[in-house]
């Protein structure tokens, strides 16, 4: 998951910020190995969620013929993937995170999602 952020080994402080306020200053802390995993951890329920909703949308609907659901799985996983990146280089570097390239990334994430959203079928 984090193979674009080559930190050393060690590089990651035990605690390490988990959460951090709006000025993006640390104000969660968890242990590092629940630091590492927690983001990847949501990223593969996530994409086992969005291999799912074919299965559990009602009949004579098929997300899966929609392209929309492919979007919207690429632009969530990729915004969390690099949120992920974010939050270990913040803790890996005893700094706050990036707001302008957060900001930028979740305004991004909306663009994609309101854009493909005027292109799903209502069920």
């Amino acid at each position: 998951m984090a193979a674009g952020l080559p930190l050393p080994p060690g590089a990651l402080p035990d605690p390490m910020p988990i959460h951090f306020g709006p000025d993006g200053r640390p104000d969660g802390w968890g242990s590092r190995t629940l630091g590492t995993l927690l983001m990847p951890g949501l990223m593969l329920a996530l994409h086992a969620m969005f291999g799912a909703l074919p299965a559990l949308s009602p009949r004579g609907f098929e997300p899966h013929r929609d392209q929309a659901l492919g979007a919207f799985r690429v632009a969530t996983l990729g915004f969390l993937l690099f949120m992920h990146n974010e939050i270990l280089w913040a803790a890996a570097h005893e700094g706050h995170l990036a707001l302008g390239a957060v900001g930028l990334a979740m305004g991004l994430l909306f663009v994609v999602l309101g854009n493909w959203m005027t292109k799903v079928r209502r069920n």
